[in-house]
């Protein structure tokens, strides 16, 4: 094998590395998170909540997690009249520094959602615009989100009695997340008997009143999961509202994704641009540095390009 050869094959082996380590660093932290409750080997271990933070989708009832999701802290510490400081200073931190990579590294949800897309069924690639309007739902969602935290906190605060909104109460989110309903709704539905409809109720009981919001949690996680078959991470680059806080620190990250022109194909080749599961259109991108709030830095696009035209590029903040 000559010099050129082994060059090539040194450059083929680069994103087959990358692949490979994103994918045991996923598995890890689901595994490390408790996320594998659905087997009951959570129970075995044992594992103690720390109650630490960290910008996730991972819910604090998940069986056997050891850390909770920044953003329901957020709800959670609003919703009782605190200020979460821990969790913004995770939020910034984390977001100044490496802008959404716990999105596409680390996030339990995250990995469940990639494993759906190696469904083989047939891809779809919904256009710039259709991405980039649909990506505002995330920061409507933030915005209410909160408003409704921040007004139960401000009303408990002044010693008055908020209005009843059932489980929206003290977390205006985590009821509708397909993330807390994977991790903790339906494990703990599966480990508690009592919740379980009786032989007497008949096939009806499993659709009793009683049920009737657990059910429509389950099939809103179940869209969610098929949507995602269909489109790369669906939930995160449109719905997310943790995204959407990090999204914003970005273009201010430490670390970035750049794109350098004179490798760069363009518009002749766009496998970047395919192979990204958040539909970042990075040809439109500055490419000094990929600024998209969907960014989750999972390299993808590195693994894609054969012209070896994507790297990533430390303390080059935002273009001007």
């Amino acid at each position: 094998m000559d010099e050129y050869e082994e060059e090539l094959e040194r450059k083929n082996r680069k994103p087959l590395i990358l692949k490979i380590s994103r994918f045991v660093v996923q598995l890890f932290f689901f595994i490390l998170l408790g996320n594998l409750a659905w087997l009951g080997f959570s129970i075995l271990v044992g594992y103690a909540n720390t109650g630490f933070p960290l910008p996730i989708m991972q819910s604090h009832a998940t069986p056997g997690g050891i850390i909770v999701g920044a953003y329901d802290v957020f709800m959670e510490s609003f919703a009782i009249g605190i200020f979460p400081f821990l969790a913004l200073g995770v939020f910034l931190v984390f977001g100044i520094l490496i802008g959404r990579a716990t999105c596409g590294w680390m996030c339990p949800f995250g990995f469940v959602l990639d494993l759906c897309h190696h469904i083989p069924v047939r891809k779809r690639h919904p256009g710039y615009q259709i991405n980039q309007q649909l990506s505002k739902l995330k920061v409507a969602i933030l915005i209410l989100t909160l408003f409704i935290a921040i007004i139960y906190g401000l009303v408990r605060l002044g010693g008055g009695d908020p209005l009843p909104i059932g489980p929206f109460e003290y977390n205006a989110f985590s009821p509708i997340d397909p993330a807390t309903t994977f991790q903790a709704v339906i494990p703990y539905f599966i480990t508690h008997p009592e919740l379980h409809p009786s032989i007497e109720q008949g096939i009806w009981g499993i659709f009793s009143s009683d049920l009737a919001w657990f059910w429509f949690q389950v099939i809103f996680m179940t869209i969610i999961l098929i949507l995602s078959t269909y489109i790369g991470r669906a939930w995160c680059r449109w719905f997310c509202p943790l995204g959407a806080v990090l999204g914003m620190m970005v273009p201010y990250a430490v670390v970035g994704v750049q794109r350098n022109l004179s490798k760069c194909l363009g518009k002749k080749c766009r496998e970047c641009e395919l192979a990204c599961p958040m539909g970042v259109s990075l040809l439109r991108e500055p490419w000094e540095k990929i600024i998209d709030s969907n960014c989750i830095m999972c390299l993808k696009c590195y693994e894609a390009c054969k012209e070896q035209a994507i790297t990533l590029r430390f303390l080059k903040f935002k273009p001007s």
